[in-house]
């Protein structure tokens, strides 16, 4: 009884001990290729809205003379083309958005994953971490939880080089804050477009849809920015463990 009391109590030891480092580093999977994709799309958004911006300043300047009274065919033709415009661009937007979040989201899957890979300790979601990704779509979670989240996988990869480095934790909370004023413009933009009354009401949804147009671009840069950082502090602290595990394997 006295030697399986023992025994309990190493297995307990063991349980208690960290993995292997070289086996947890089995499990790590670049996020590279998922982070190219992202990024490319991303891009393409940015382009789209620089585009989208051109159009609504052309469209504001067009509701500027409408508001002076000249009137014509001309004009009104004009308009009509500036709406076909803006409503492609629009649609192209839409779409792209739609195709961003695959690659994004499996992105930052990965990331977090690899941080279990990393023997980090202490994890939000340890556990369970598909809830990294899913925590973007639970109202209210999502306003602070994935900037948490974001925030422990720049913690967790720091490594020797990336300490190295300038300091740049604050991209993650530029990135996320960028990423929220982008969809409180937008929510703000719909309203006013849904609920104008009168010219007036109309030329400020213009500003409005001006302004979120640029969140976007500025959301679009910062997130391209976190998602080449990150994805690079992952593959430096891989790197890294992968040479201060090589000797003790070879031995």
């Amino acid at each position: 009884m006295r030697r399986s009391h023992g025994r309990d109590e190493m297995e307990l030891l063991d349980a208690n001990q960290p993995a292997n480092p070289m086996q947890s580093l089995q499990a790590y999977r670049s996020p590279r290729r998922r982070a190219q994709w992202a990024m490319a799309l991303i891009a393409l958004i940015a382009i789209a809205s620089l585009i989208l911006v051109v159009f609504r300043i052309s469209e504001r300047n067009l509701l500027v003379d409408l508001s002076t009274g000249n009137i014509s065919t001309n004009s009104l033709r004009l308009a009509q083309e500036s709406d076909q415009r803006i409503a492609s661009i629009s649609t192209v937007l839409f779409v792209l958005n739609l195709l961003t979040v695959i690659p994004f989201l499996m992105w930052f899957n990965r990331s977090y994953r690899n941080l279990l890979a990393f023997g980090a300790t202490g994890l939000r979601y340890g556990q369970s971490p598909n809830w990294a990704w899913i925590s973007f779509f639970i109202p209210l979670l999502n306003i602070i939880r994935p900037f948490q989240t974001a925030q422990e996988m720049w913690t967790h990869t720091q490594s020797t080089l990336s300490s190295q480095m300038p300091d740049r934790d604050s991209i993650v909370l530029r990135w996320w804050a960028s990423y929220m004023a982008m969809n409180l413009l937008g929510q703000i933009t719909v309203r006013a477009w849904r609920d104008f009354e009168s010219f007036d009401d109309i030329f400020n949804a213009n500003g409005l849809s001006l302004a979120s147009d640029i969140a976007v671009i500025i959301a679009s840069v910062l997130a391209i920015v976190f998602l080449r950082r990150l994805t690079e502090r992952q593959e430096m602290k891989y790197q890294e463990m992968t040479k201060a595990t090589a000797p003790a394997e070879s031995v």
